[in-house]
């Protein structure tokens, strides 16, 4: 079987970490399942977190926008959106409504590598203080992701309602584009193709591979592929739409919870 993780919320925590190494040491040996990635950021993003947990895989990018497939990428959407231009747009709709959205007059767009920046966390160097801050990664080639922050005492802050206004704000400003889909988290607001889905993704490895395909997440995005993936888990920091169509839903967060999947699964044997 192969097992496809999450990444944000399922092998990372909420501080974007992972003890590679010990999570290594309980899901190894296990020659009867094959570890891949199931994720919503770009391969640049997810490449050194595979490589160091030793996974050979598929991967399902930038939430099933193409998949790397036997050192192949293949690409399975077809309408795809001009990213820079729609960049640009999104950049102007904001910086226009910034004062609206967080009673601060400045806002800054920062197209950058995000997974470091929120990696860096304190460390990262603000060069405008009370400001809105849009941290917009930079290596998608179909999708556009969004961290929205607040400056204050020269660190980032994430505030939910900010997100969220931003988001809703996006949707009525570009809600008669029917080829996108816009979602929105805490501090994250994700644009992708209407087509783009996870279970297309994976039902796609299943026809190549004719092997049994399971998922281990915490979003909404794993709770569409129930019915496609042949099993799906869920790690406890899920949100109640994918525990309630989990086969398994872990009692840990995080990577915890992944080595309980994992051990629940050697279990069954």
């Amino acid at each position: 079987m192969i097992i496809l993780f999450d990444i944000d919320g399922t092998l990372l925590d909420e501080n974007h970490l992972c003890d590679y190494e010990f999570v290594k040491t309980k899901i190894y040996p296990n020659k009867d399942l094959t570890f891949g990635v199931n994720s919503n950021r770009a391969i640049e993003d997810i490449q050194g977190i595979y490589d160091s947990l030793d996974f050979n895989g598929p991967i399902v990018a930038e939430n099933g926008c193409y998949v790397i497939l036997e050192g192949k990428e293949i690409k399975l959407v077809n309408e795809e959106f001009d990213v820079v231009k729609l960049k640009q747009t999104i950049e102007n709709i904001l910086r226009f409504n910034s004062y609206e959205l967080s009673e601060m007059g400045q806002m800054a767009f920062v197209d950058t590598d995000t997974s470091k920046v929120l990696l860096m966390g304190d460390e990262y160097k603000v060069t405008q203080d009370n400001c809105l801050y849009v941290l917009s990664n930079g290596f998608r080639k179909y999708t556009i992701n969004l961290h929205i922050r607040i400056s204050r005492n020269g660190k980032l802050h994430k505030i939910p309602e900010v997100t969220k206004n931003a988001a809703e704000l996006l949707r009525s400003k570009l809600g008669e584009d029917n080829k996108i889909r816009i979602s929105n988290t805490e501090g994250t607001i994700s644009i992708v193709p209407k087509e783009c889905d996870k279970g297309k993704a994976i039902a796609f490895i299943k026809s190549k591979t004719d092997e049994k395909v399971a998922i281990v997440g915490d979003d909404e995005a794993e709770a569409r592929a129930h019915g496609i993936a042949d099993k799906v888990y869920s790690v406890s920091n899920a949100v109640p739409k994918l525990k309630e169509v989990s086969d398994y839903v872990a009692k840990q967060k995080y990577y915890f919870g992944v080595i309980e999947i994992i051990e629940s699964l050697k279990n069954e044997k």
